[in-house]
């Protein structure tokens, strides 16, 4: 499926692009209650009109196998999958020092 959609959206010289993100402390709550980060301090607003998961502080190590290695396997999925590029957002310095 997704390499017949990279397919047809390359077909007249498009590039495929998938970007890939970790959303960490600033996930919403509808999307998951409890979200992986690097640090357990939740994000408290009243300026922004939405509620924001409890997060989950990971260790260092948790970090590698929870976010960094799924990183690698998503941009790798994307590339044998027909997708001529990847890019990353939202990754925390924190975790951006570990790679």
């Amino acid at each position: 499926m997704s390499s017949k959609l990279a397919e047809v959206m390359k077909q007249d010289g498009a590039l495929a692009v998938v970007q890939l993100s970790h959303g960490g402390r600033q996930t919403q709550e509808a999307v998951n209650m409890h979200p992986f980060s690097c640090s357990d301090i939740a994000i408290q607003s009243k300026s922004v009109p939405m509620r924001f998961g409890t997060p989950i502080a990971l260790t260092e190590a948790q970090i590698k196998t929870e976010v960094v290695d799924r990183f690698v396997y998503a941009a790798k999925f994307a590339y044998e999958h027909g997708e001529f590029a990847c890019c990353t957002i939202k990754i925390s310095f924190f975790v951006t020092l570990l790679v």
